[in-house]
């Protein structure tokens, strides 16, 4: 899913989120965590193309949402969309507060790729890239180029 109808979402569900807990300031952080949580694919890239030229990084990120480069999409690592990270993000949630609604914006995110992403990927790598330990067991020996 594009930026755009991420943030589109987003704006949406945080409205949902203020209703419900009548909190503005966790309903920003709420959107913010489930818009800014794709900075993962941003870094992945700078680290696969070896640029820190955001033109070069937007293009490829956008022709691999559109039109699907096998090329980067088994190859990026998106570390904030990990099992693990959610993990360690909810068990810091009970000892801060302010983390709780930017943990059920970075899971409302994850869901929602897996909803629209994962029906149209080969689903096999798309959903292995949600855990770490897929890469430290070295499953991906073409992590890099």
């Amino acid at each position: 899913m594009w930026i755009t109808q991420h943030i589109t979402i987003g704006i949406i569900s945080s409205f949902g989120w203020f209703y419900l807990f009548r909190d503005l300031q966790s309903a920003i952080l709420f959107f913010i965590a489930s818009v800014a949580i794709d900075i993962d694919h941003i870094i992945s890239m700078a680290i696969l193309d070896r640029t820190i030229n955001p033109f070069k990084i937007f293009n490829t990120l956008k022709e691999i949402n559109y039109n699907g480069l096998k090329i980067y999409e088994e190859k990026l690592f998106c570390i904030f969309h990990t099992v693990e990270f959610m993990i360690v993000l909810a068990i810091l949630s009970f000892y801060f507060n302010f983390l709780i609604p930017i943990l059920f914006g970075v899971i409302f995110h994850v869901i929602i790729d897996i909803i629209t992403v994962g029906r149209n990927k080969n689903k096999r790598i798309f959903f292995s890239t949600f855990f770490i330990l897929k890469y430290l067991r070295g499953e991906y020996k073409n992590f890099n180029k």
